[in-house]
């Protein structure tokens, strides 16, 4: 039990005999490019040098002379690097793994604090696999070509998995998909036009600088929820296809005509009467855990338990404990007096059935899930739900019709439509600091109720596998290899300038390159081969998704059951050390340094 204590806590960060050890190291090195070597960096200053050193020597000659020497030095430790980069250091797989489970904190939460418990539906509290990615895919391309007269081939098309991310922008004026980082830069891998990767001399050709202006910023449009990987996908298909066809297009119609025809597959229903046809193929249940009576039981004496129970008929008590976690967060909530409401854009059917789903079929509980919540509503038109001011429609379950008359307070078991913030705290009398809201749009769902005073937890389903590939020591043995070539390579340019560069220099500058462009690549192809990590660029700065998260959301994690591993009363407080994201492990370059 104490190692299963020990993967549920949060905030695990490196000792502190590590960070002092890499703080040390830090700080000799520093010394060692800094101060402890006179006239070292004066190069260019003739006369300083000269007074230093005698008359008799001449300044071009002398900075030459220490240049070559400093590069000889360089080409030493890059050697040594070298060598130690055969084998993981011990200090690699002693540092500690974050958890994938964790929650995140951008902005210390007290759980005490929090009364109301708010969540979205898609993404959110239902996760779906990646066959709804497909289906939306194809269901968008048909009607490009169907209603909007795109060219018949564009039916060959097939979603590729690995080929986008969350967080990627496209261009409508120069018709690219990009990844930024938190500063708003370009990722030298991550531009793509249509399927294919802009080189940077070709990225620095059409923008002029990787760096992306607000006058720029106007023509990008974020693609920030989990239904934007279809999206994304058919984006670039659509303009690879035309470039590879010789046709004319306009990269903004592309745009137009794709979001419409994604928008049109969820408004018409056609996706959401396949899902709800089909639950098994499209929603992921949480099964994998069972009620926490049985949690401290061996899985034998589970099975011998089953095998017992069914033969004396009792199989359906049994079957009674097997619950997804999600229910169980829910029951636990409602047992601790929290007022519970559900939010969202899709229509109540859809809802309805993917909740019955995920919870009544397999809890033997056959109370609706409505009677979890204390409000429920459908169709709520986020995020214009936030600043509007539409009223709430009573809607009718049996009829699937909507009422006329004034809502003025919400009945229990009963599903309203649409809606605004400004009604919706009216009614409740629920205070902004008490209420949680968790969702998965960065945008839709967590900027609106950030704004009005709510406390966010954003939901990102990818948090998990990307963590997982963190901890991987081939992950972290590629990181720190590639920070002391960024180390050794910060040397090189300090030491000699480019005008000044020989053979011997400008062969350590290339090969350096390389292996850097080769530690950047095998981080890449761990997360996604096209963009590689959704929070992270190739180099370990955050990207821009990340930039959002850190605006929006007070918390973050996987998933809304992952609270149940944290005490009811529990104070979420962002880490001591100084990191944009709190799941983020650096891996200090020191821990291979044996010179």
């Amino acid at each position: 039990m104490a190692a299963v204590r020990r993967s549920l806590h949060p905030f695990l960060a490196p000792s502190f005999e590590t960070l002092r050890y890499a703080f040390l190291m830090s700080s000799l090195n520093s010394q060692s490019r800094v101060g402890h070597d006179p006239g070292r960096f004066r190069r260019g200053f003739g006369g300083t040098v000269a007074s230093e050193v005698g008359t008799d020597i001449q300044p071009c000659n002398l900075d030459a002379v220490k240049a070559g020497d400093e590069i000889e030095k360089i080409r030493h430790e890059f050697e040594e690097a070298k060598r130690s980069f055969l084998k993981i250091p011990v200090a690699i797989k002693e540092m500690p793994k974050m958890n994938p489970k964790g929650i995140y904190v951008n902005k210390n939460l007290r759980l005490d604090t929090i009364q109301v418990y708010g969540f979205d539906y898609d993404y959110t509290l239902a996760h779906y696999s990646e066959n709804l990615q497909s289906l939306i895919y194809d269901l968008a391309k048909k009607h490009l070509v169907n209603e909007l007269k795109y060219p018949e081939s564009c039916l060959q098309f097939e979603y590729d998995p690995t080929f986008p991310i969350r967080g990627l922008y496209y261009d409508r004026l120069k018709g690219c998909l990009l990844k930024l980082d938190f500063f708003g830069s370009i990722e030298t891998d991550g531009c793509f036009f249509g399927r294919h990767k802009l080189s940077l001399e070709k990225i620095k050709e059409m923008y002029g600088t990787r760096h992306i202006g607000r006058d720029q910023a106007r023509g990008l449009v974020g693609l920030m929820d989990f239904f934007c990987f279809s999206e994304a996908c058919l984006i670039a298909d659509i303009v690879q296809h035309f470039v590879d066809a010789k046709l004319d297009f306009d990269a903004s119609y592309v745009y137009e005509d794709v979001n419409h025809a994604i928008q049109r597959v969820h408004r018409s229903g056609l996706a959401h009467k396949e899902i709800i046809a089909d639950p098994h193929k499209y929603l992921v249940k949480n099964v994998s855990s069972i009620s926490l009576t049985f949690s401290i039981i061996s899985m034998e004496k589970i099975v011998s338990f089953a095998i017992e129970m069914l033969q004396k008929w009792y199989f359906k008590f049994f079957v009674s404990f097997l619950q997804s976690q999600l229910l169980c967060f829910l029951k636990m909530l409602k047992q601790k007096g929290k007022k519970l409401f559900l939010l969202t854009n899709s229509p109540y059917s859809f809802v309805d059935g993917g909740m019955r789903f995920m919870l009544e079929d397999h809890s033997g509980d056959r109370n609706s899930w409505r009677e979890l919540f204390d409000v429920v509503i459908a169709q709520a038109n986020k995020p214009s739900f936030y600043t509007s001011d539409h009223p709430f429609r009573c809607y009718d379950i049996e009829k699937d019709t909507l009422a006329f008359t004034a809502v003025d307070r919400f009945i229990p078991n009963q599903v309203y439509y649409h809606g605004c913030l400004k009604s919706f705290l009216q009614i409740t009398k629920w205070k902004g600091p008490e209420v949680i809201y968790f969702g998965d749009h960065l945008f839709s769902d967590l900027r609106g109720p950030a704004k009005a005073g709510w406390r966010t937890a954003a939901i990102i389903h990818e948090l998990e596998s990307e963590i997982e590939i963190q901890n991987d020591e081939s992950y972290r043995f590629q990181q720190a290899k590639f920070h002391i070539i960024q180390e050794l390579l910060g040397k090189v340019h300090a030491t000699v300038v480019s005008s000044k560069r020989g053979t011997a220099c400008r062969a350590l500058l290339d090969e350096l390159n390389e292996q850097r462009r080769q530690c950047r690549s095998a981080m890449r192809r761990m997360f996604n081969r096209s963009f590689g990590a959704t929070f992270l660029t190739d180099t370990g700065r955050e990207s821009a998704f990340s930039y959002h998260i850190h605006q929006y959301a007070d918390v973050y994690t996987s998933k809304p059951e992952n609270f149940m591993l944290y005490p009811p009363k529990a104070w979420l407080h962002v880490p001591y050390d100084i990191k944009i994201m709190p799941h983020h492990v650096k891996v200090p370059s020191s821990l291979f340094k044996i010179w």
